[in-house]
């Protein structure tokens, strides 16, 4: 049976995951230097550290509310009631204490793990199509690890938010607004990853038929 072509569409976006991928490392690289040389330089007087979590804006972890007032005006109002909901923003801030900016760091790494992880995959599956095995038969099982990974991040990275906001908002209060942990679920990217999924699935029964194809020629 005829191989199929090379592709090197696959070939030249192979060689930009090569890049993202490095760069991601590189990126991770410099943020566990900094951070290193910066918990040693805590010690130093008059030395502070760069620290920030992800914060809901109003009170409530699932749906943050903020209530709002509206400026004195002649005549009755068009609206009342003004609030905002679901709103949520980065808390940045200096600190002395190496637990509270280490804290932070938590979701980011995450994240560039997936992406490594993730990335990984992706690139695999790349060179096999430009190599012209686009039904190689590991591909499916690269493809589910994508979805895979976007789910166990999309499940994970907003309990590792909530842990650090709740213990900066519980070592200093913040006044003029309310600020509260947030456990926020992007639905979207999950279910993007759900579909992933079972288009590996889809995907490993078109394998399955390939090769039962290159048998019978």
């Amino acid at each position: 049976m005829q191989q199929p072509p090379r592709s090197k569409l696959a070939a030249v976006l192979r060689v930009w995951v090569d890049v993202g991928l490095a760069a991601v490392a590189l990126a991770v690289l410099a943020l566990t230097v900094y951070v290193v040389i910066t918990s040693f330089q805590l010690s130093r007087p008059g030395t502070v550290g760069d620290g920030a979590v992800w914060v809901g804006i109003g009170n409530g972890s699932f749906v943050p509310i903020q209530r709002l007032e509206l400026r004195p005006s002649a005549g009755e109002p068009p609206l009342s009631d003004p609030a905002l909901v679901k709103a949520r923003g980065e808390l940045r801030f200096h600190t002395r204490r190496v637990d509270l900016m280490l804290l932070g760091f938590l979701p980011m790494l995450l994240v560039a793990a997936a992406v490594l992880a993730g990335g990984w995959q992706l690139r695999q599956v790349l060179a096999a199509v430009a190599r012209g095995e686009p039904f190689a038969a590991a591909n499916p099982r690269r493809i589910s690890a994508i979805g895979w990974i976007v789910v166990a991040v999309t499940a994970t990275e907003p309990l590792l938010a909530y842990l650090p906001a709740s213990v900066v908002l519980r070592t200093a209060e913040v006044e003029g607004i309310d600020l509260s942990p947030t456990l926020m679920f992007d639905t979207g990217t999950l279910l993007t990853g759900l579909v992933i999924i079972v288009l590996a699935a889809v995907f490993r029964e078109g394998v399955r038929l390939h090769e039962e194809q290159s048998l019978t020629v």
